[in-house]
């Protein structure tokens, strides 16, 4: 960061912050913590002042609703967000406009931007722009966007690289990674005996989604369970932005694979229980794959079990290929390739020194990762910006 910088007052546009839960939510409030020059503009959810009070920056919360036009609903979102963001950026004099996400979050700043003349910055996650290029509008407003803003922060390699098919200037653009809180891996607040002795246990935590990989876990598992007769399988997650039904067609499955003995199925589990399930496991297991244009930008859940000394296994597309390092912290597969997820499952169940070593790794890796580490690139990038 260049000794004149001095940060300037930000307004972050985004739907969706906490307490409502979900990674990219997490990452962005991790990031702000402790910040002061930035205000939140966000989705008006129940229960939520206790958290905004406890915030050292300023939250406005308003109605939002995806109401415009059939095939631009977005657009309801996006004039909501203009409206509401004008005399918050006169009041506190804001300087840079910040987006969750390209999409609505993106155009509203793209539109504020231009016509009060204030810098821009917009946050890319994967799914966002994989998912909307397909469509001639929203990918000419992904490419001007892109064009325009005074700095792109993508998620992962994967995420710059679709961005780097939709234009070919050159544009103002950082990799930073999510990152996780170790003090939210350090106490175990859970009182509850889910794991048996003697159990090997294999782990999952995400939202219960086709990309995810759970599907292909379980049926692992019936190849497993020959080599191992008392391995289980916990998946944790939660409905909210998954694939509809999704936890009841793996209830299913596991039922109709006769392995309701060997899996479990867990919803919202809470952050403070969640070193329980982490360092009881043996093995960290997400598969995960793409379903359509839906892939895994990250994954911040691989960091936060290497930071628990845990070997993980991850797909081999999207976003994962940044969070695990192959054969140094666990290992990518084909997340469909059940055949291949059961054996390197296998591989690390049997080897106690290789599963050791591989989370000895991870761990190290992981403080790379900390909300700390990650927040001071962030703060250089904007540095080097004057943002």
């Amino acid at each position: 960061m260049t000794k004149s910088y001095k940060p300037k007052k930000h307004l972050f546009l985004s739907e969706l912050y906490p307490p409502t839960i979900g990674g990219s939510c997490t990452m962005f409030a991790g990031r702000f913590e402790n910040e002061r020059n930035i205000v939140v503009l966000t989705k008006e959810i129940p229960n939520s002042s206790s958290f905004d009070e406890a915030q050292s920056y300023c939250i406005v919360r308003k109605k939002m609703s995806y109401d415009g036009p059939n095939g631009f609903e977005w657009w309801g979102m996006v004039k909501r967000f203009v409206l509401a963001a004008i005399p918050i950026i006169r009041k506190h004099k804001v300087q840079v406009i910040q987006c969750a996400r390209p999409i609505p979050e993106g155009i509203a700043g793209l539109i504020l931007s231009v016509v009060l003349r204030k810098k821009l910055v917009i946050n890319y996650h994967g799914e966002d722009i994989s998912v909307f290029q397909r469509y001639k509008v929203e990918r000419f407003l992904l490419k001007k966007m892109l064009e325009k803003a005074h700095l792109n922060l993508f998620n992962s390699s994967y995420t710059k690289s679709i961005a780097d098919d939709l234009t070919t200037k050159k544009v103002q653009q950082a990799i930073i990674h999510p990152g996780f809180s170790p003090e939210k891996l350090q106490n175990n607040c859970y009182e509850g005996s889910h794991y048996k002795e003697k159990n090997l246990n294999i782990l999952t935590v995400g939202r219960f989604q086709c990309r995810k990989g759970q599907d292909h876990v379980i049926h692992a598992m019936a190849k497993i369970v020959q080599f191992f007769p008392k391995v289980h399988y916990t998946m944790i997650g939660s409905e909210q932005g998954g694939t509809e039904n999704w936890s009841h067609h793996l209830r299913q499955l596991a039922k109709d694979l006769d392995l309701e003995e060997n899996v479990s199925i867990l919803e919202d589990v809470a952050d403070e229980h969640m070193l329980y399930f982490y360092k009881n496991c043996d093995v960290f297991v997400m598969p995960n794959r793409k379903d359509g244009d839906d892939v895994e930008g990250f994954g911040i859940v691989f960091i936060e079990a290497g930071f628990c000394g845990k070997p993980v296994i991850g797909g081999l597309v999207g976003g994962s290929v940044d969070a695990i390092e192959n054969e140094v912290t666990g290992y990518l597969v084909d997340g469909e390739n059940v055949d291949e997820i059961a054996s390197k499952i296998k591989e690390i169940l049997k080897d106690k020194k290789l599963a050791g070593d591989l989370g000895r790794r991870g761990y190290q890796r992981s403080l790379n990762f900390t909300h700390k580490a990650l927040c001071v690139k962030y703060k250089n990038e904007l540095g080097k910006r004057n943002l």
